[in-house]
């Protein structure tokens, strides 16, 4: 589904986000210029986006639709040239894995942006999605070692199996001393190399083990999680689509119950019409929605 959504980007998608971030910009600069200087930047990219934001998180939805399929371009490309990123396809993840997480960095930043002039939309969007995938594929007990962890441990390994398995502080400032690294950094890489949470493992000779049980338990939640979430993100998007195809009336009604969080009593004073015929119009409106999503 994601790569159909992706593809429609590029055609008459893209035309209509363009119109409806034009439309938006207009009435800010006519009504209340100086309520949206946070929004009338003078990065014309950077006001794009932080239009979508505003109305996303003052409840347009389509704003927020908009917003997630103007991203997908730039997620793609992100997920797939971005150095950091690209090392997690060593644990065997491929490019749709790393996108697909990658979004959901995109609707953390429609939840979470602050509009502050000093931090661009894509600066933010970025470590989002950074964050994201960093998040999902490390959050269950990988612990990752840096480079300097293992070189520091595999210089004092055999030293430290001579000591045995207790380690005092007096035997780190030993260590310090013998091979001239200070004393905070051997004890972080012995702590790291050492931790029983750890996946993998560098032993004395600097060969790598892996615990095959607990990586097994790793993927399968992550896994799980991974299904978890992105099930959500379908969900939002074919009930968007599904919204579309109501009538003015119904969807109005549906966006104010389900999404506006208002009474019936509320919107049948505002339509003009009796309560029992809100209830009505909404359960029309559900039953066309259901048979959609079939």
């Amino acid at each position: 589904m994601l790569e159909g959504i992706h593809g429609m980007c590029s055609g008459n998608i893209r035309k209509e986000i363009d119109d409806f971030v034009y439309y938006c910009n207009e009435n800010y600069n006519k009504d209340k210029k100086e309520e949206f200087e946070h929004i009338l930047v003078e990065d014309i990219n950077d006001r794009k986006d932080r239009i979508l934001l505003w109305e996303a998180q003052n409840g347009n939805d389509v704003a927020k639709e908009y917003f997630i399929l103007d991203k997908m371009d730039y997620v793609r490309i992100l997920t797939s040239r971005d150095s950091d990123i690209i090392a997690f396809k060593s644990r065997g993840l491929d490019d749709d894995d790393l996108f697909q997480t990658g979004i959901i960095g995109v609707l953390d930043t429609i939840k979470k942006y602050d509009f502050r002039t000093n931090v661009k939309v894509s600066t933010y969007l970025t470590n989002n999605v950074k964050f994201s995938i960093r998040n999902m594929y490390r959050q269950y007990g990988l612990i990752s070692i840096s480079r300097e962890a293992g070189s520091i441990y595999k210089r004092c390994s055999e030293k430290i199996s001579l000591i045995g398995d207790y380690i005092t502080k007096d035997d780190i400032e030993n260590l310090s001393r013998e091979i001239h690294v200070d004393a905070k950094k051997i004890e972080f890489s012995i702590n790291a190399v050492k931790s029983r949470s750890n996946i993998c493992t560098i032993n004395i000779d600097g060969s790598i083990e892996c615990d095959v049980s607990a990586y097994e338990k790793y993927n399968m939640k992550t896994y799980r999680d991974y299904l978890e979430k992105m099930d959500d993100y379908y969900e939002y998007i074919s009930i968007i689509q599904e919204m579309k195809k109501l009538s003015k009336k119904e969807y109005n009604i549906i966006k104010g119950i389900y999404i506006d969080d208002r009474t019936q009593k509320d919107l049948s004073e505002e339509l003009n019409i009796s309560v029992p015929a809100v209830g009505k119009i909404k359960k029309r409106a559900i039953e066309k929605m259901k048979r959609g999503l079939l």
